[in-house]
């Protein structure tokens, strides 16, 4: 009975408080210049021309006039399971999207070559602005977004990596993981960071991100999933308290 009761209120005190993994979590809230240069050694250059890529007004600008690719590590290595990463994002360019040279400008990776879950900005259907692709293990996408998008306009990204099938997905403006997703079939790397690339683009974009997070489940990776409050863990104690209290033995006389 004993054994049962314990077991009963670790249960209780782990639901009220387990939480996803968050590996970390950016907004971009440094003075204007350089990322690698005013974000204190979370970010680095690995490739290209140093302090190129820029922040400007508190979002990350990626620029296909420039040349620096950067990385921020999260903290630990991925050899199984997901990884998500979320980030709110707009285009602005001067022309739809047009030519063939498109290049990838988000995705994961453990090192300065070894990338995986490649996203770029491709042509769209028609005159639209443009539309959006993921490649698994090259720079062209392998799957792209079947509905236009338009420029300067805000929209949220969730990447996902399956390091156990090597599938990576992608969704734009999700309400959950089983929304709309396009996908493809990644190289097997193990995760070690996330990463931003500038290079030149037949497009001649600029990319606005803002809002990044990257996690180990998609609901993390969407949204904030706030802390247990001081309510909450209240809550969970009382609740504990109460297991106590039904479970006194009255004593006899």
């Amino acid at each position: 009975m004993l054994r049962h009761f314990l077991c009963a209120g670790l249960l209780l005190w782990t639901a009220c408080t387990a939480q996803g993994s968050l590996y970390f979590e950016e907004t971009f809230t440094y003075p204007d210049g350089s990322l690698s240069a005013n974000s204190g050694g979370l970010w680095n250059a690995h490739s290209g021309t140093t302090g190129q890529m820029q922040v400007l007004g508190g979002q990350l600008v990626v620029s296909t006039s420039n040349t620096e690719d950067v990385n921020r590590s999260i903290g630990t290595t991925v050899t199984s399971g997901s990884v998500y990463a979320g980030f709110d994002f707009s285009v602005a360019a001067s022309a739809p999207a047009a030519g063939g040279d498109y290049e990838y400008f988000a995705h994961f990776g453990n090192g300065s070559t070894d990338f995986t879950s490649r996203m770029d900005i491709v042509a769209g259907s028609g005159a639209a602005d443009f539309s959006v692709g993921i490649a698994g293990n090259s720079g062209t996408a392998d799957a792209t977004w079947a509905t236009d998008l338009q420029y300067n306009t805000v929209y949220r990204a969730i990447i996902g990596y399956n390091r156990d099938t090597g599938i990576t997905s992608l969704w734009i403006n999700p309400a959950s993981e089983v929304s709309t997703s396009i996908q493809s079939l990644a190289d097997t790397n193990d995760v070690t960071g996330f990463y931003f690339r500038e290079s030149t683009s037949s497009i001649g974009e600029s990319i606005s991100v803002d809002n990044l997070r990257v996690a180990s489940t998609f609901g993390e990776a969407l949204n904030a999933v706030p802390e247990p409050s001081t309510m909450s863990l209240l809550a969970c104690t009382l609740g504990f308290a109460g297991l106590v209290r039904r479970r006194k033995v009255p004593v006899m006389s």
